[in-house]
């Protein structure tokens, strides 16, 4: 899906016709002024680029989902789209053949199926399937060009280091002596079908704000970040009369990991 504008009137949300980003596999965001014009600006969480799936000009990456084999339960087929807008799924032959066993009347061969797309497989069945599009992979930043009564964000993607694995956990504050608004990310994901492997590469990731939108990256040494657990969403807890700040990891099965900064706001 691609980043939505909703507005709210009194209570009432309806669609606005903007969209702030391409389509991705977008986990989280977080709203902030990033480069002190008064506006609020977006961090948002994307895929990276770190896996099998990463689309490009050369080619897409679309999912179908409909209960192909009408055993009342949805199958989802991912598929890889070239130019000509054809769509290969990426799964194994066994793999295909196991969940959807009626396509074996299709394809008894190996052969038959290397170069088998969507349409193939299941013919004008795919017409009432429900199809999404993966356009975007990479985490990125959202500048609020400040134009009235418009919902208009420039997209900077962030540096490569961010790009390694998902990012779930959004944390944004003075982290160091400098001026400018500091991102703390971190992610993974380790739920993935064997072949694709754990995205797990993520230890933590402290971004130094030059206050003009632009970042550079703290060294894990320098930061003491340093966990590669699945983190779902990281809390802001500022103590009372303190600058002191509490950064709570919340950990898909596992526990919470709480670090101790002390902001400098």
């Amino acid at each position: 899906m691609p980043l939505l504008v909703f507005k709210n009137s009194n209570g009432i949300f309806s669609s606005a016709p903007d969209t702030l980003a391409p389509s991705g596999l977008w986990n989280s965001l977080y709203a902030i002024d990033l480069n002190d014009d008064g506006n609020l600006d977006i961090a948002a969480g994307n895929w990276g680029k770190n896996s099998r799936y990463v689309p490009n000009e050369n080619y897409g990456i679309k999912l179908y989902a409909k209960d192909f084999d009408k055993n009342g339960s949805i199958d989802p087929i991912l598929c890889w789209t070239d130019k000509n807008n054809k769509s290969y799924p990426v799964y194994s032959f066994e793999k295909m053949m196991r969940n959807i066993p009626k396509l074996r009347k299709k394809f008894n061969r190996y052969r038959l199926y290397k170069s088998a797309t969507i349409e193939d497989c299941f013919g004008e069945e795919i017409k009432d399937a429900y199809i999404r599009e993966f356009e975007e992979c990479r985490s990125m930043i959202l500048i609020n060009s400040g134009e009235k009564n418009k919902y208009s964000f420039i997209q900077k993607p962030l540096t490569n280091p961010v790009q390694v694995s998902p990012i779930f956990g959004i944390a944004a504050g003075n982290y160091d002596s400098e001026k400018g608004v500091d991102l703390l990310l971190h992610g993974n994901f380790r739920g993935n079908i064997p072949e694709d492997g754990s995205y797990d590469a993520n230890f933590g990731l402290l971004l130094s704000g030059n206050n003009d939108g632009t970042f550079r990256v703290i060294p894990q040494e320098i930061s003491g970040i340093g966990f590669n657990t699945d983190v779902r969403a990281i809390l802001n807890l500022k103590q009372k009369n303190s600058n002191e700040e509490l950064l709570i990891f919340l950990n898909n099965n596992d526990d919470l990991k709480i670090l101790r900064s002390h902001s400098t706001e």
